[in-house]
């Protein structure tokens, strides 16, 4: 197996850890149990899960192609008499340095 290979699989673990679907059903079948707690507190597994699903950076700040694929970013794009919003048409990896 190559290194970048092996990281791809370390990274793919740290963001979906192993048995985190049966720590979700579990967590699901203790909710309607009557459970009021959020999935990150009861299972870590399902914290790490969930916090990569949320559309956020690490950072806390918003991840561009959720902005892309939302519909404020519709009415940017069809806004008139409005300057055009480029550096919203970059990817995340050119946004990074600010260059463009």
């Amino acid at each position: 197996m190559p290194y970048t290979e092996y990281l791809g699989w370390i990274a793919y673990f740290e963001k979906r850890p192993i048995d985190w679907r049966d720590d979700y059903r579990t967590y699901l079948l203790m909710s309607q149990q009557g459970l009021k707690k959020s999935p990150g507190e009861v299972f870590s597994s399902l914290k790490t899960v969930f916090a990569a699903q949320d559309g956020t950076n690490e950072d806390g700040s918003i991840r561009g192609d959720n902005l892309r694929n939302s519909s404020v970013f519709n009415l940017l794009k069809g806004a008139k008499f409005g300057d055009t919003p480029d550096f919203l048409f970059r990817k995340d990896d050119e946004n990074k340095d600010g260059n463009a």
